[in-house]
């Protein structure tokens, strides 16, 4: 019978989650959109790391989900301005609606607006809750 030792565990939990950080940045990397391309290499790492255990308790766990989650950690002018920061904390904080409908609802209403610049005239605003 094989032993595996704590410390052996904890190195290979380690391995894992920076296996698993390595993918997700190379699959964020082909987005223009975000700042992926200032910083070490291990920096990049580790704020994706955080990002992953801040999504861990907010429970969003689908790789889908996590992917989103970990882009907003690359943007950094989202956060900029206190009126969005507020609003996407109210949003990643909404329990009482699932992952994927938080993440949509922040998406559709903060971030593809800061992405796509400042309002027409003619934009309604905010679209309903996380079914539109």
């Amino acid at each position: 019978m094989l032993k595996i030792g704590a410390d052996q565990m904890a190195a290979l939990g380690h391995a894992v989650r920076r296996q698993r950080v390595a993918r997700l940045l190379d699959r964020l990397r082909s987005s223009e959109r975000l700042d992926l391309l200032s910083g070490r290499e291990d920096a990049l790492h580790q704020r994706a790391l955080d990002a992953l255990e801040d999504a861990s308790a907010l429970g969003i766990e689908t790789e889908e989900n996590l992917e989103r989650f970990v882009a907003l950690a690359f943007m950094p002018g989202l956060f900029a301005d206190p009126g969005r920061t507020s609003a996407t904390m109210r949003i990643l904080n909404r329990i009482e609606w699932d992952a994927t409908d938080r993440l949509d609802f922040l998406y559709r209403n903060v971030v593809m607006p800061y992405l796509e610049g400042p309002p027409d005239a003619d934009s309604s605003g905010w679209s309903g809750g996380p079914n539109g």
